[in-house]
């Protein structure tokens, strides 16, 4: 079982398919700024550049994911036991993103040189987004109000994202911008790892008090390889 990106949003008109996307996310009434920029490939090779609060300082490194099974972090603080939460944000956050604009134009990006205004009110369908382990779901009415633009293949966003959690109106601002480059990302089997702090991904038991818990998430190797090397291994 491989860890779950899915950043795509397609209907009958069109889609958002995309292999870069980057956002900054802030809440109304909170001074936390989260900053990320996921970057995928048809492979399940993955680049995650974070920026995220911590306490009172910032928490700043880039993450790997190889092949889906792997994560290589760097610079990154990394709580036991929750070693992949941050992926998950940052997955969960780009799926937020994509979302909004697939509700917003369901024919697909807009044609580069334009710059649209973004008002829109749903009463009935919820947004929910996923990874291989964590969930989130928006629960209708929602509105989603700001601006996109295109320019040379890339499409960037200024959205303010308005919806209800246990009966509280959250207010989110998301910025940033979604593209396809070509060549997409490309993580060489050559690429040395020394100086990564590397992790297995996959599911897990855990006991506990109550019995034994299935679970999915990251283990530790002290092993130092390079990605290829990674690669082969099962």
């Amino acid at each position: 079982m491989s860890f779950t990106l899915a950043l795509a949003a397609t209907s009958e008109a069109g889609n958002w398919s995309v292999t870069n996307i980057a956002v900054t996310e802030s809440f109304d009434g909170d001074s936390g700024l989260s900053k990320t920029r996921v970057e995928t490939n048809a492979t399940n090779d993955a680049r995650f550049t974070i920026d995220v609060p911590d306490g009172g300082s910032r928490n700043q490194g880039t993450i790997l994911l190889i092949s889906g099974r792997w994560m290589a972090s760097r610079g990154l603080t990394l709580e036991t036991g929750e070693e992949i939460d941050i992926m998950d944000v940052a997955t969960l956050n780009s799926q937020l993103a994509i979302a909004l604009l697939q509700a917003a134009f369901p024919e697909g990006p807009p044609p580069s040189g334009t710059n649209r205004h973004v008002s829109l009110s749903e009463k009935s369908n919820p947004i929910t987004v996923s990874t291989t382990s964590a969930t989130g779901k928006y629960e209708a009415p929602w509105t989603v109000d700001g601006s996109v633009s295109s320019a040379k293949g890339v499409v960037s966003y200024q959205l303010t994202f308005t919806f209800t959690a246990e009966k509280q109106k959250i207010v989110a601002h998301l910025t940033g911008d979604v593209s396809n480059p070509d060549p997409p990302l490309n993580i060489p089997n050559s690429t040395a790892l020394d100086g990564w702090v590397i992790h297995r991904l996959g599911p897990y038991e855990e006991r506990t008090p109550t019995g034994t818990k299935l679970d999915y998430g990251a283990r530790r190797s002290d092993e130092s390889m390079t990605v290829g090397e990674l690669r082969k291994r099962k």
